[in-house]
């Protein structure tokens, strides 16, 4: 500070660059967590995951193992997931293309409808994984374009104690770390809770019908029970209705487990931004106390 009140301009400069440090550690640790969440999420762009190989995580020799980690989790959890959805419609098809036609009674009509009724879900589900891995592989292009715009400030070096300069890095990636890590928890909790409260709200509703088309049909009773009791199940009622109660069965049991699947991965999430906001917390504070510490 001069004697006339104003700051010299070595000082000023000084100021900045200290502080295109700490933000530029920010923006690369923020970016780094955010190109992390996006590889986890969606993987190698361009890449395939193979569903089958996860079987083989936990026999063979290391190096079979690591194959099998390598082959199934390449595409990430939304490649890794649609793949085993693509799987298994194929399989829902491949059954229901196989029945059809053939003659049934009026409980082996409705497994058939069962059957059938997964068909819509898990292609909607499928849509649902692919957009997810669209938008995981745009995260990690954008955070890697980050970390990078991050690190080039970082660079610009400037003469202060390297004692403070590495804690102020310090500090600035924690905040940036932890900032991207809670954003992305909380935001994923939010989304992940409200498409399983959408999901479970279509299967107790598809449940519900199937139960007006054949009252003895209760939503709690199982397919094993409506399948081995089904000359009472469907008393009075012909083989079109115990196919058609059999697709709302179907619907309701792939969307009932598509909710439970979506709210405890919400969960999680949100535990990990729990944590990640803390370690921002942690960041912040050592950021306000450096800047106190120097004025």
């Amino acid at each position: 500070m001069s004697a006339f009140g104003v700051e010299h301009p070595a000082l000023i400069s000084k100021r900045r660059k200290e502080n295109r440090d700490v933000t530029g550690s920010a923006i690369a640790g923020a970016g780094g967590t955010a190109a992390g969440v996006g590889l986890l999420g969606g993987g190698i762009p361009g890449v395939k995951s193979n569903a089958d190989t996860i079987k083989n995580l936990h026999s063979g020799s290391a190096a079979q193992r690591i194959g099998a980690a390598m082959s199934s989790g390449r595409g990430g959890v939304f490649g890794y997931r649609t793949d085993a959805h693509v799987k298994a419609l194929k399989r829902f098809e491949n059954e229901d293309n196989y029945f059809r036609g053939k003659p049934a009674t009026r409980s082996e009509m409705f497994m058939r409808g069962r059957t059938a009724g997964k068909i819509a879900p898990e292609k909607q589900i499928i849509r649902h994984m692919k957009t997810g891995r669209r938008a995981s592989n745009a995260l990690l292009v954008g955070g890697l374009g980050a970390t990078a715009y991050g690190v080039k400030r970082v660079k610009d070096k400037k003469k202060i104690a390297k004692s403070q300069s590495d804690t102020d890095r310090y500090h600035g990636a924690m905040l940036g770390v932890g900032s991207a890590g809670a954003v992305s928890g909380f935001g994923l909790k939010r989304i992940l809770s409200s498409q399983g409260k959408k999901w479970a709200q279509r299967a107790d509703a598809n449940a519900a019908q199937a139960n007006k088309l054949v009252p003895n049909l209760s939503p709690t009773m199982s397919t094993d029970d409506a399948f081995k009791d089904g000359k009472r199940v469907f008393s009075g009622k012909n083989k079109k209705i115990a196919e058609e109660a059999g697709r709302l069965r179907g619907h309701a049991t792939q969307q009932r487990y598509f909710s439970r699947v979506y709210r405890s991965t919400g969960k999680i999430a949100g535990k990990a931004g729990m944590a990640s906001a803390g370690v921002a917390g942690v960041g912040a504070g050592g950021v306000l106390l450096s800047q106190r510490n120097k004025r």
